[in-house]
């Protein structure tokens, strides 16, 4: 089976909500979640919640320039 190549998404597609400028994205099982957070603690959190380890997720966060 061949491997679809993961599109670059441009920074409104990453961040489609300026009031929630962090973003997380993992894999759940075979699900792909990815969650919009207002700050970096709440992101944290999140992240402890759910036990995820630091090479099974990704972030990101709006710049403002």
């Amino acid at each position: 089976m061949p491997r679809t190549k993961k599109k670059e998404l441009t920074q409104e597609e990453l961040h489609p909500f300026t009031e929630f400028p962090f973003r997380l994205e993992y894999k759940d099982g075979k699900d792909s979640r990815i969650c919009h957070f207002q700050c970096e603690e709440h992101r944290t959190k999140h992240i402890k919640r759910y036990g995820l380890k630091k090479n099974k997720y990704n972030t990101s966060e709006l710049c403002n320039a």
